[in-house]
């Protein structure tokens, strides 16, 4: 069984991995011009830039331009961390050796699937105009820019070698026509046309490569590596606390060596879980590891300190109640005395023995409770109540942004006093 679940998160790791690395930068070729840069409408202003948008994409196929720009050597390459992108998703480009301002310069980015055959199909507009991200008037006139992924139609048949050959699945003239796709046929690619125009009417194409995710796809197997994950921690976890069915499944995974459940050890699960699934799902997404903000290493030391801290206090009060049962005297077999002669507050007095500790079976109430006490600790309740705020933000991020935010230092502080008093309580 254990064999089983490390084997599938092995396949599964495989095939959300490797992202495109091929066709990232290619050369321009100037073509024919679109609609006019100067059409009425097409001129939007975006964070105090003027530019133009085209509202239409080319036809299917391109004509040399009659007017290419003198000593072009403009060259556009997609940025290395937008590989992949799922609908609606912003992909961005690098645009370098551009010669003319930014207010002068026109943007056009179309989207299509690309084909083993080398059909075309017609280009899909990015829904959004062009957003700019920064740029550098220099001699090489860098710009980088972001637009968004059109919703494209669903992805075309994979090719898999079953039931025709390669010969004929890459002949435009023998149907159906198989996709494109990479990462062990599991992400579908598509062309994407950058259209870069001055204000003297002359332009500039390059077809790029970029994979389209599915968010769908890419939540499932979150879901399952985060599950098979916490399914071998269960397997995992020690037998002091019984059989499977001696505790519930997370109570297995977060309890001590007290058989309590401990509120430092759920908190560092949560984050595990929220950094791990959410490094799963944005893989999955965009080909890339997430960057982790120092916000979040912060929360996590802390969290990491608590846990520590929580364990240090646990083993010295053990440590002592050790030495005080150690430091009892022995006493001496005492002399056969008739038992008439034995006083009766003797005769009934409680011998003087060793009491093993019992393990206790964790109970959710452990998490906001101290030993012994049915009582709210409402220090626990406190570190509780902020570490979900915290990991329910940071998930939220993750999903709609594919990055980890940054926490605000003062939010950092309050988990620092919260983690720090829910210490000082214990030893108290």
């Amino acid at each position: 069984m254990k064999f089983g679940w490390l084997f599938l998160v092995t396949v599964l790791l495989t095939t959300v991995s490797g992202p495109i690395a091929s066709h990232a930068q290619q050369a321009v070729e100037p073509v024919s011009a679109p609609v006019a840069v100067n059409a009425p409408g097409s001129e939007v202003t975006i964070k105090g830039r003027d530019l133009f948008a085209f509202q239409t994409c080319p036809a299917q196929s391109f004509t040399p331009s009659d007017k290419p720009i003198p000593g072009s050597k403009v060259q556009v390459e997609l940025d290395p961390s937008t590989l992949w992108q799922p609908r609606g998703g912003d992909i961005r480009f690098i645009v370098r050796n551009w010669p003319w301002a930014v207010n002068q310069t026109s943007f056009t980015v179309c989207f299509r699937w690309r084909y083993l055959d080398g059909y075309n199909e017609r280009f899909r507009t990015a829904p959004l105009p062009v957003r700019i991200i920064s740029n550098k008037p220099t001699a090489d006139g860098e710009i980088v820019a972001a637009a968004t992924v059109p919703s494209m139609p669903t992805a075309p048949q994979r090719f898999w070698g079953l039931t025709q050959d390669l010969d004929d699945a890459i002949n435009p003239n023998i149907l159906p026509h198989y996709g494109n796709f990479t990462a062990f046929n599991g992400v579908p690619l598509a062309e994407v046309l950058i259209r870069i125009g001055n204000g003297d009417g002359q332009f500039a194409d390059t077809i790029l490569e970029i994979g389209v995710t599915s968010r769908a796809a890419a939540a499932v197997i979150c879901a399952l590596l985060v599950g098979a994950m916490l399914f071998l921690l269960w397997l995992c976890s020690p037998p002091k606390i019984g059989p499977f069915g001696g505790a519930s499944f997370i109570l297995r995974i977060i309890a001590d060596r007290r058989g309590r459940a401990s509120l430092s050890q759920l908190q560092i699960l949560v984050w595990s879980l929220v950094i791990g699934g959410g490094a799963i799902y944005v893989i999955t997404l965009t080909g890339t590891l997430i960057d982790i903000k120092s916000g979040t290493l912060i929360m996590l030391g802390i969290s990491g300190s608590a846990n520590i801290s929580a364990e240090l206090r646990n083993r010295s009060v053990a440590a002592a109640a050790a030495l005080a049962a150690a430091s009892v005297p022995e006493q001496a077999p005492a002399a056969e005395v008739p038992a008439a002669e034995v006083p009766a507050a003797e005769v009934n007095a409680p011998a003087v023995a060793s009491v093993p500790v019992t393990l206790g079976v964790p109970h959710f109430s452990d998490v906001v409770t101290n030993p012994g006490s049915p009582e709210i600790d409402v220090t626990k309740v406190q570190m509780l109540f902020f570490t979900m705020i915290t990991a329910l933000f940071v998930a939220i991020k993750i999903v709609t942004s594919y990055t980890i935010p940054d926490i605000p230092e003062g939010f950092l502080l309050l988990m620092g006093i919260s983690n720090g008093v829910y210490v000082s309580r214990k030893f108290i």
